[in-house]
């Protein structure tokens, strides 16, 4: 850690809590600090030592540990270590500089007469604290990735960046008037570190690429001290290599979720095999696939880098989730592009014929293939291990997602299932596409739960989380869709329980189906409707925040396993979801995340279901 000058004035206007004192407030401030640069990987605060220094950071990031877990990140403009500075009480985290960064130094001893001439630093204060309390109190137990505003581009090991990728990056449209694009060329020989701090004053987001690192060592090592994300990028006709030098440094020492990594192929036309060699020593939070001749590609890479990359999350459903599919239809020929994609149950599905890159007409094609014209759901076996002959669903799900890896998919994508090893909700990333979708949809009883290599056993995700809106967000930065199946009519049965069979009369039933008929909810009805239950209460519970929820009723009296009725319900979605967007003009927002129009519908949505509810239940 060093000691440098003082901040000029005009650089600590640029820190928000600074930005509403007074010239003279501040100058007087900026006498009271010392600036200290902190180098990557420093240690700033030690959990456990005395709290007598405030420390405000002027740009950079800091990652917060509690023990070994990161707890949280801290940015530009925002505070270190004030509660236990106002509590006198001793540090009750590490605090670890991500990147180079900077920070203003206020002692004990130097705040408090500053603070009794200075009312207006203390507001400033108070402001900062109370953001800090609100951030604390609406974040998830798992740290969220959080968009940088410094991202460094280099080559994978022994690699150079091809000129068409460069051309693709700095054409895509996220950057704009306020971003600074700094290649190796166009650096200074000199102080490179002053010159990248700089560079970042008053940018909002500045993009650093090394595309020889061998070539320009200094300028590399210099790019990953100061950058918030890094993306490497493995070119194309390449073998994978193994990670050495500066990127294993880097990859050892950054957040996954800081990191990405780009697979490069020349055409969108080409098949996608091998990222999984690519991916296994490089432990990046997310990767992209990228088409050198595809604009959509780097257009979606660019939202990911800046944190703006919209997430679409299909909600299980049976079904009833072919509705997600009419929703995907209309949202998408008015203009609304999804960058990663995620499902739980047979939203999994759903969801993983999206990430192939298939139309929702075709992946309509490919449910009624599977459970109409093949009638996998309808062949069944003796009820040891399942009611249902597992072997001929799993082949006919493999031929139908043609044997693609999870890795290969042209869209970033996750299945949510439930572990009966650990108890928690599993994350499917990697690995065959069938078998994550599966595993995600795996009703117990009615199938048998997947069974991974290292012996974790995966049951239906919806049991856990139907609507895996935390998992999306705790993969990016950045707005989502969540596509939900509003609840129907209460299910009721009126049937007298008195006179449903014993055992004889329902072996009688089974091996004799026709006589007198006795309607009673069989047992794949009772299976299937136990995964409503939960989806309720997680909707219920669910923190929307500012993604946005769209919701679709299935059709009347249409049941949970009924996919005879499923494209019905698919017209019927697309139908709906189209006149609600048509009756609603686009704004001038963007159309590639939730903006205002969707808003707006939801929120009409949500108002007659309610209303529908209470109508239901007698007001």
């Amino acid at each position: 850690m060093s000691v440098s000058q003082p901040h000029s004035l005009a650089n600590l206007r640029n820190v928000p809590f600074l930005s509403g004192l007074s010239d003279d407030a501040l100058a007087r401030f900026t006498k009271a600090t010392t600036r200290r640069s902190v180098g990557r990987g420093e240690v700033l605060v030690q959990q456990g030592d005395p709290s007598d220094t405030l420390y405000f950071v002027t740009h950079g990031r800091f990652l917060v540990r509690a023990g070994d877990v990161p707890i949280a990140e801290i940015a530009a403009g925002e505070p270190i270590g004030e509660i236990g500075f106002f509590e006198n009480a001793p540090r009750s985290a590490t605090v670890q500089a991500e990147r180079a960064s900077e920070v203003l130094e206020l002692t004990r001893a130097a705040y408090e007469p500053l603070a009794q001439d200075m009312p207006e630093l203390s507001q400033a204060v108070i402001r900062a604290l109370a953001a800090r309390v609100v951030a604390g109190n609406t974040a998830r137990a798992k740290l969220e990735p959080r968009a940088g505003q410094t991202i460094a581009v280099l080559p994978v090991t022994g690699t150079t960046l091809p000129e068409a990728f460069v051309a693709g990056l700095l054409g895509a449209a996220v950057w704009d008037d306020n971003s600074r694009i700094v290649q190796g060329g166009d650096a200074p020989s000199g102080d490179l570190a002053s010159f990248l701090a700089e560079a970042e004053a008053g940018s909002d987001h500045l993009l650093l690429i090394a595309s020889d690192p061998a070539s320009t060592p200094d300028w590399a090592q210099a790019i990953c001290d100061t950058a918030d994300t890094l993306l490497f990028v493995a070119p194309p006709d390449t073998h994978a290599t193994t990670p050495a030098g500066l990127e294993r440094k880097v990859l050892d020492g950054t957040l996954p979720q800081n990191t990405h990594l780009a697979i490069l192929r020349h055409a969108s036309a080409e098949t996608i095999l091998g990222s999984a060699a690519w991916l296994k020593d490089r432990p990046v939070g997310l990767h992209h696939q990228i088409a050198l001749n595809a604009p959509q590609d780097f257009a979606r890479l660019g939202r990911f880098l800046t944190g703006t990359a919209t997430g679409v999350v299909f909600c299980g459903g049976a079904a009833f989730g072919t509705a997600h599919l009419g929703m995907l239809k209309a949202l998408g020929e008015h203009g609304y592009a999804f960058d990663m994609v995620g499902g739980a149950s047979m939203g999994a599905a759903m969801a993983g014929g999206y990430a192939m890159g298939l139309a929702p007409d075709d992946v309509m094609d490919m449910i009624d293939e599977l459970f109409l014209t093949s009638r996998a759901m309808k062949r069944y076996t003796a009820p040891v291990y399942s009611v249902i002959d597992h072997r001929f669903m799993d082949a006919q799900m493999a031929r139908l997602t043609e044997g693609r890896n999870i890795e290969d998919l042209p869209l970033p994508y996750f299945a949510a299932a439930t572990s009966l090893t650990t108890n928690s909700l599993k994350l499917l990333r990697d690995g065959p596409l069938w078998r994550a979708m599966r595993a995600s949809s795996a009703i117990p009883a009615m199938f048998p739960p997947i069974v991974l290599p290292d012996g974790e056993v995966l049951i239906d995700g919806g049991l856990m989380d139907n609507a895996p809106l935390g998992p999306m967000r705790d993969l990016k930065a950045g707005p989502n869709v969540l596509l939900n199946i509003s609840r129907g009519t209460d299910w009721r049965v009126m049937s007298d329980y008195n006179d449903l069979p014993g055992r004889a009369g329902a072996l009688r039933k089974l091996l004799l189906p026709g006589g007198k008929k006795f309607r009673f909810p069989g047992i794949f009805s009772i299976l299937s409707r136990t995964m409503v239950v939960n989806a309720e209460r997680v909707m219920a519970d669910l923190d929307r925040r500012d993604d946005v929820v769209l919701e679709m009723p299935p059709l009347p009296r249409m049941g949970f396993l009924q996919w005879g009725k499923g494209r019905a319900l698919y017209k019927d979605s697309y139908r709906k979801m189209s006149e609600a967007l048509a009756a609603h003009p686009a704004g001038d927002a963007s159309s590639s995340g939730p903006d205002d129009r969707l808003r707006a519908i939801a929120a009409e949505q949500a108002a007659k279901i309610t209303a529908a509810q209470s109508a239901r239940r007698g007001g």
